[in-house]
């Protein structure tokens, strides 16, 4: 009785073990990691990601008025029938022409790039089905923190895409304060921790991102400075510097830097509820 009693207890015990080391391979404590999503109120999110989707589906469309969709290949009820994690993830693999206007196609003519992508969007049923869903936020809170744990290259050319989706007209006027702010230390975090390998794409939407922020917030410090130098290019906002030079775009220093900058300033007087 005492063998067999011993035996089953090495037996739990080795179960146990097995566990614990699958799940250390799995998710390794990360103690900067889970200071920030503390500091910032985001455990419930990262622990809640959208890592697993088997509902979303690359998604063509097509463009009647200029910048306007007029039709998409799959149907009204096949939408409504997606997860919201799914409908998030379908924009996300979706090509970038086809989700985000073609600014974001690399077009070498001049078009005001905020203007035609809030265009686009805001005609396309896939966004506005995702969020027009009480859950969009939480969802999109959790895939973002996935940029931070993985990488921009997670999976590739998917950040982009997503700096702009939450950075949308749509998007500022749905979610609250807090919310925004949560999606500014995010950003923040992903810049710092990831501008070394980014694509100078994954930089200039991380910077637009900031800035629709700070504008939808109402952000004086940054409103009455760059705010007020603020003009529309092909890859979205860029400002004049005091010598009058500008870039297309945020990707390169010093833009990127006066940016990140206020986003900091920004941070340190709005903490997470």
């Amino acid at each position: 009785m005492k063998r067999f009693f011993l035996g089953g207890l090495l037996a739990l015990l080795m179960v146990l073990l097995v566990m614990c080391s699958k799940r250390t391979e799995e998710e390794p404590f990360d103690e900067e990691l889970d200071a920030f999503l503390k500091e910032w109120d985001l455990a419930f999110y990262y622990q809640n990601t959208c890592r697993k989707v088997n509902d979303a589906v690359k998604v063509s469309v097509t463009f009647g008025e200029p910048f306007k969709i007029t039709e998409v290949d799959i149907s009204d009820k096949a939408i409504a029938k997606m997860s919201t994690c799914g409908l998030l993830e379908t924009m996300l693999i979706s090509r970038l022409v086809s989700v985000l206007g073609p600014w974001m196609g690399g077009s070498q003519l001049y078009v005001p790039g905020i203007t035609i992508f809030n265009s686009t969007l805001q005609s396309h049923p896939v966004a506005l089905e995702f969020f027009s869903r009480s859950d969009c936020f939480p969802v999109m809170a959790s895939r973002f923190l996935i940029f931070i744990k993985e990488g921009p290259t997670y999976p590739p050319t998917q950040l982009p895409n997503f700096a702009m989706i939450a950075a949308s007209d749509i998007s500022m006027e749905l979610l609250s304060r807090n919310e925004k702010v949560q999606l500014m230390a995010i950003a923040v975090k992903t810049l710092e921790k990831w501008i070394s390998v980014l694509w100078v794409s994954g930089r200039n939407e991380l910077g637009q991102l900031m800035i629709a922020i700070m504008q939808s917030c109402h952000y004086a410090p940054f409103m009455e400075d760059v705010g007020a130098r603020l003009f529309e290019t092909t890859y979205g906002y860029s400002f004049y510097l005091q010598d009058g030079i500008y870039y297309e775009g945020l990707e390169s220093p010093p833009h990127l830097d006066i940016i990140l900058e206020y986003a900091m300033q920004f941070l340190n007087e709005n903490p997470s509820i």
